[in-house]
Formats: structure tokens, sequence, C-alpha cells
């Protein structure tokens, strides 16, 4: 492996066409959430890095010259995020500059890029000091006696280019927006006639603003209305927990060649986007293995379109896609898919701090506590660069020689089913990753992309009737027993119920029933602690997280004593009953 050594550190000024506070946007306030209330700001996962495609024989000035245009662009890569009087807002400097860290190695490589990403993810941002990008420029042939600092703030003129990596944060940068970087840094490190900054674009203070104006609170209510429909009737969970020995966080890499030859075809003939027929796909071979007939993904980047299509800034936030899967054909199920994501994606903007409250009133009201077990990254909109991609070379390089899948150990994501589409030289890769192989073990996920795509390649030419996914793929649904029940749209376990109970209430004898109306009822003693159906439900809620397959019972009936035989509950004298959500 060859030596990086840090040669120099070069000042790259930029001057803006403004500056200025103002307040978050909401893509910024639901990653501060999640990056700052999860404690993960110095995590991996807040951390995003780009590897950029640069010619051959580019010289240094060229790249500080391209990067103080792109710095002066894009008003979020000179963000700062700061808190007043419990209030947080971003501040926009107007000018600056950009402390780039020079590197030499005489023989770089794939090996060395990762080395040097895992040195510039070692150095933690300070949202409030720290502009949220840092580059590394690693210099090659011509400067090998290592002289690169000649003093006027440059390495030396000799050396050439070997490679630029960038290093964002995620309250500046979501995929999309690191996507439009790169391509403005390829056009202008291509072409030095398109070196200037250029009107300035939609920003996420314009956005910020646009979020609090009389048309963004109407779509923000709107946006409102359409979660609280969907959330009522989501699944909570989509995979029961099976036993691992050895859990871990687990990706599994397809080549999809099947994929990328069908899917023109089948666009030709659906009229859908390649993301939807393949999310289709997904759903179809789900509901197929889990026997759900709801299907619901958070879907990561189907917020851009219109001036936000170039925007850079985070815009991650969920938009939820929820489908009936139980349609007779493949092509109606894609048609079905294209009509949710539209929907989603039009109530894919909106406030956080609007929609937490609600949806735990949501979760209240139904009993169940709406795991966020399956998303969707669509990062097939912008081909990914050739250096980025190669981060994961050995993953890749696996999955091209065996023709099957190419396997790693991601950093953690405490998400049971995450499916991500990449385009990279005209394929598509097809990414399943699990925060935890106990909710999705090594097998299920060869066997769920395996189906997908002999799905996908066996709708090529003409529909498929979905009565013969198993046939087609192989698939098979996960049996159940009589212990498992559909309540409110979801495959839940009685036993996981009464566990519940035993859990949430020790000392109240508590049973539970599963009605065939599809209602859960638990019988229980009172007690000092548990004296009405109300306490008994706020027990169940706080204690369901850790049954993933149990919801709060629908009913409480709550007696004096409790019977020797669970049988005989219902014949009890009643002290107090209801639902408890009152």
């Amino acid at each position: 492996m060859a030596e990086l050594r840090l040669v120099d550190r070069v000042d790259v000024k930029f001057q803006g066409e403004r500056g200025g506070d103002g307040p978050l946007t909401f893509g910024q306030s639901n990653t501060l959430q999640w990056v700052v209330i999860s404690e993960m700001e110095q995590s991996i996962q807040s951390m995003l890095p780009w590897v950029f495609d640069v010619p051959d024989r580019t010289r240094f000035e060229d790249v500080a010259e391209v990067l103080s245009i792109v710095l002066a662009r894009n008003e979020s890569l000179r963000t700062t995020y700061h808190a007043e009087a419990g209030s947080s807002f971003q501040r926009v400097a107007e000018s600056g500059a950009l402390t780039v860290d020079v590197y030499h190695c005489a023989q770089y490589g794939d090996a060395e890029t990762r080395d040097l990403v895992g040195l510039m993810r070692d150095r933690p941002f300070d949202l409030a000091q720290d502009l949220h990008v840092r580059v590394a420029v690693v210099m090659g042939s011509g400067d090998a006696d290592g002289g690169n600092g000649n003093g006027n703030g440059a390495p030396d003129e000799s050396g050439f280019v070997s490679a630029v990596i960038a290093m964002y944060t995620h309250m500046a940068v979501d995929f999309g927006a690191l996507a439009v970087i790169n391509e403005q840094f390829v056009e202008l490190i291509a072409d030095p006639a398109a070196r200037h900054v250029g009107p300035l674009a939609h920003q996420p203070l314009d956005q910020a603003a646009f979020e609090r104006s009389e048309r963004g609170q109407r779509q923000n209510d709107r946006a409102m209305r359409y979660w609280s429909e969907q959330l009522r009737i989501r699944p909570q969970c989509q995979f029961p927990m099976t036993a691992a020995p050895e859990p871990k966080p687990l990706s599994g890499l397809l080549l999809a060649r099947e994929v990328t030859q069908a899917l023109p075809r089948i666009m030709e003939r659906t009229g859908a986007s390649a993301p939807t027929v393949t999310l289709a796909a997904m759903f179809a071979v789900l509901a197929g293995r889990t026997g759900q007939r709801h299907i619901v993904f958070s879907s990561l980047s189907n917020n851009r379109s219109g001036r936000l299509r170039e925007y850079v800034g985070t815009l991650a936030q969920d938009s939820l896609v929820l489908v009936d899967a139980d349609a007779e054909s493949f092509d109606e199920l894609v048609r079905r898919m294209s009509t949710a994501i539209l929907k989603a994606n039009r109530h894919s903007l909106y406030d956080p701090h609007s929609l937490e409250p609600m949806a735990i009133d949501i979760e209240w009201e139904r009993g169940m506590r709406s795991a966020r077990d399956c998303a969707f990254n669509n990062l097939s909109a912008h081909e990914v660069s050739e250096g980025t991609l190669k981060l994961h070379s050995a993953q890749i390089s696996s999955a091209r020689e065996s023709g099957s899948l190419g396997w790693k150990e991601p950093d953690f994501d405490p998400v049971a089913l995450r499916f991500a589409m990449v385009k990279w030289a005209g394929q598509i890769l097809l990414d399943i990753s699990t925060g935890h192989t106990g909710w999705l073990p090594a097998a299920e996920i060869e066997s769920l992309l395996g189906a997908l795509q002999q799905l996908v390649a066996a709708a090529a030419d003409q529909d498929v009737e979905l009565a013969q996914l198993a046939e087609i793929t192989g698939i098979k649904t996960i049996h159940r027993d009589t212990d498992w029940h559909i309540v409110d749209n979801s495959w839940i376990q009685q036993s996981a119920v009464q566990a519940l109970l035993d859990h949430a209430l020790p000392a109240s004898s508590a049973h539970a029933i599963v009605g065939a109306d599809a209602t859960v009822t638990a019988y229980l003693r009172r007690t000092d602690a548990v004296p009405t159906p109300k306490a008994a439900h706020t027990a169940c809620m706080v204690s369901l997280r850790a049954h993933p397959t149990a919801v709060a019972p629908t009913y409480y009936v709550l007696a004096d004593e409790a019977p020797t035989d669970p049988a005989a509950w219902p014949q009890q004298s009643v002290r107090a009953e209801g639902d408890g959500r009152k």
C-alpha cells in the first residue's frame, strides 16, 4: 500500500452573493433531529463522502478555482447551525475560506482512497463552527520530492492531481445534492470558460422562507392530512423477528444485469419510471414472502422536483409510500405504485415538528408503534462517480465475479430492510442492507434480490400474473401457525401480546384474547397501580417497542380477582372496562 503524506494545507477563498441568518428548512430540521438528538453528529452515518473524477494532467490551481466557485454558488456549503433561546437557525457566511488538505502519494489507488476517507471521517464536524464540507487533494506525478509547498498558497506547479475527495455532513447535502455538486464540478474542471458563479439559484434560505409563507403552510397542512391517512392504515411491522446466532449489520449488492435489460421494455409498456417498476417488484416479492397485503416503505429521495431538482441542500425527509399489493398482475401493481409514489411525492416536504406529535397520537389510538422497518433510497436519478463507487469496489468486484451478490458489513443502521437502487456506467445496482441480521438474515437478502430480478426479467416482454409469483421466483410465503392473526392491517402474534401484558402489567394476571373480529381484548385484575383501562393502555404502550409482533389491546376489562382458569375471565364480575384511549 502506498504512503499518503500530508504535505500542505491551502486556504481556498470564496465570495458569495449574500450571507445572513434564517430559520431552518424542514429538511434541515429533520436532519438535525436524527443527527443531534440521536447523538450522531460524529457518526459515519452523518457524513457523506464523494470522490470527484478528475481529468488527466489536472493542476491544483484548477481544482482550487473550481472549489471557490462551487462554494460561492451553493450556500449550504458555507452554512453553520446555531441555537438561541431554544430555537435553531442557519447562518450563511458571505465570504471566507475552505482549508484544503494536500497529500502526496506516488502510487495512488482504491485502497488509498478508502484510507483517506477514513482519515477525513475521523475528524468531527462542529455544527456551529465548521463549514460542512472538507476537501482533500492528492498530488501524484511530478512532485515526488515532497516539496509541494511553494510559499504562495499552492502546491508545486510540477505536480498533477491524482484525486479530489470531499466529505460533507448530512446537514449540508443529501445524495441528490451530492450529484448536483458533482455535475457542477465536472463541468467546471473540464471547461475553464464556464468558471463563473452565475445567477443565484434557489437556496436553503429561500426554501425556509417559502415554507413559512401562506403557500408553504398550505402545502404543509396537505402533507399532514396525507400522513394522518396513511399512518392510520399502515402495518406496524413487516418483519417478524428471527433468531440469528451472531446478529450484525449486513449489506448484499446485486449487479442486476437482467433488471437493467428488462426495465426499458416494462417502462415502455406501462409508462412508469425505472424506480417505480423496481419498487413495485420489491413490493410484490415482499408481499409474497410475508403474506402482508399492505406494504409500506419510507422513501428517502422522492422530493426533488421543480425548482428543487437542482437544489443543493438537504431535503432528507421520508415520503410514505403505501400500496395494497393484492393486485392480479404485475402491470396493475406498477400502476398502483405510480399513483402511490405521485401522492407521496406531493406530500414529502413537511414540518417534522408537526408530524411527530400527530404520529404519537395515532400510535396511541391504534395501540401500535409504527416501525420504520423498510426504506427505499432511489440513487438512480444521477450517475454515481467512478471514484465514489470505488469506495465499495470490493463488494462490487465480488458481485461481478460471482454473478451473484457482493457482501459487506455496513455501518449500523436501525432499519430492518433498506433497499437502494444505484445507477453506474449504465448498469443498475440493487442493494439490500439490514441493521440486524436477526431481522433479515443473509439468506433472506439473497432470496429477495434474486426473486426481484427474476420477476422483472419475466415481466420484460409481457405482463405476468402475480398468482404465479412463487412459480416464477421460488419465493415462499412465511409459514404462520394459529398464533398469528391479522389485526388492523398487521400480522401479530397472540403470544407476543401475552408477553407484552406480562411485561407491562406484571401484577395484574392479564390474559389476552384475539377475537374472530380481529380485536384484542385484555382481561386483567385491577390493582392500585392499574386501576383503569387508561392506566393499562399507558403501561402497554410504554412497553410495546420491545414486542414488535404485538399490539396493545383494543379493549381492556378489569375485574377484582383473576380466575385460576384463564378461560373463565369472561365470567368474572367487571369493575371497569373500555378502550383506554380516553
